[in-house]
């Protein structure tokens, strides 16, 4: 599966699972076009959504952080897919130094640290840009840091195989996944 297609799927099972209900309810109410503030707020909910799965990550045992790193990817994703970013210059690919930079320090706490930044960094960007393009930048950052890790800890091509795995899983889950926001 492409990028592209992921954002696509990741985004329209959100979609279909509930997980933007609360905004088409804030649009019905608002008139066609959210209000910049309303948006801000729910896309400031999806990256600490983000967060939190970057804090599963920490916390899961080894052979647990694959799916947790599937689940950043996905949520980042349908962040890309509500924006109508494609994913284009996106990519799971990264270098040999990248990798042997990850085997040389604490591979897990360094990427968390570095997630926690980039992510800091979107919602700073975000907060001042009025056009979602312009901070999709540190979302494909924070898309390879992911890739770079799950390729030096867990081999190439298992990351993609994760993600396409629980974006199966999370197709046949129910509506927001049994949970009460």
């Amino acid at each position: 599966m492409k990028i592209e297609e992921m954002i696509t799927a990741a985004h329209q099972n959100a979609l279909s699972k509930g997980f933007w209900d609360d905004m088409e309810l804030v649009r019905d109410d608002q008139g066609d076009s959210l209000a910049l503030s309303t948006e801000m707020a729910f896309v400031s909910q999806k990256l600490a959504l983000i967060v939190t799965e970057v804090r599963e990550f920490e916390e899961a045992a080894p052979e647990e952080r694959l799916e947790e790193l599937a689940d950043i990817v996905i949520r980042v994703f349908d962040l890309c897919g509500f924006y109508g970013y494609s994913g284009d210059g996106m990519n799971f690919e990264v270098t040999e130094r990248t990798v042997f930079w990850v085997l040389m320090v604490n591979p897990e706490r360094e990427l968390a640290i570095k997630l926690y930044r980039l992510l800091a960094d979107t919602v700073r960007s975000h907060r001042v840009v009025e056009d979602g393009d312009a901070w999709l930048s540190f979302l494909d950052a924070v898309v390879l840091n992911v890739a770079a890790y799950a390729e030096a800890i867990f081999g190439y091509g298992k990351l993609v195989d994760a993600i396409e795995e629980k974006m199966h899983k999370n197709k046949n889950r129910s509506y927001k996944h049994g949970r009460h926001y």
